[in-house]
């Protein structure tokens, strides 16, 4: 961990700014996460998007994966942020714009 970490850190959501997405994108991490708390949620939204990408990765690239079942997948797995794109066997995951 590293010896500068800031007693608290404050995330903008204002709708005036076009930053209401992620008010809604809390919210959802609480549900998915069944947390009470916006830091909790965000704080497990962080820790399990760290492995997330790798995994996707790896596993739509698995041997026994039918292209057809992969690019499938891959859609699936897409979010409004996140684009999944199997372009078999390359897999790239990265944000929307």
């Amino acid at each position: 961990m590293s010896n500068d970490v800031p007693g608290s850190v404050r995330i903008r959501t204002d709708p005036d700014e076009g930053l209401a997405y992620r008010y809604d994108a809390i919210q959802s991490a609480k549900r998915t996460f069944d947390v009470e708390t916006n830091a909790k949620a965000v704080a497990f939204a962080c820790d399990a998007a760290g492995d997330f990408v790798e995994n996707v990765e790896e596993a739509l690239q698995h041997p026994d994966l039918p292209p057809s079942l992969a690019e499938e997948l891959a859609e699936t797995i897409s979010t409004r942020q996140i684009s999944v794109d199997y372009d078999g066997p390359d897999v790239e995951v990265g944000l929307e714009s």
